[in-house]
């Protein structure tokens, strides 16, 4: 078996040429992953709902709040929780679990009447 030696020093290739070849593609490739990243968040629908003005609202926002900076600890990205988001976790929440058969009107300081008694049973025939 007969092997062809190259001599290295009759090469032709234009090592220039591939680095910034290279350097190129490379930079197209970091435009668009930022591109990427800077894709339209998911769109909102504005909605209202009424609430209480006062103290309930200001304990929303902080637990919200402390929501969030849980999250922040474990590297999540900045938006991951907010308001309207942790409104619609309850809300689907309660509808999976049935919560809504607990329902009871609240005072202008959020507290309700329920028994945990009560809210045992309720989740002890759902669990079953």
């Amino acid at each position: 078996m007969e092997q062809k030696i190259r001599d290295p020093f009759k090469q032709t290739t234009n090592w220039a040429k591939k680095a910034e070849q290279r350097t190129k593609s490379e930079a197209q490739e970091d435009i668009k992953a930022k591109n990427k990243v800077k894709e339209k968040p998911q769109e909102r629908v504005a909605k209202s709902f009424k609430i209480f003005p006062g103290k309930i609202s200001r304990d929303f926002d902080k637990r919200v709040n402390k929501l969030q900076v849980h999250f922040d600890d474990l590297d999540y990205e900045k938006n991951y929780v907010d308001a309207g988001k942790y409104m619609m976790f309850l809300m689907s929440f309660a509808e999976k679990y049935s919560l809504y058969e607990l329902y009871s009107e609240t005072d202008k300081d959020g507290t309700f009447e329920l028994e945990d008694k009560q809210v045992k049973e309720f989740l002890k025939d759902k669990l079953n």
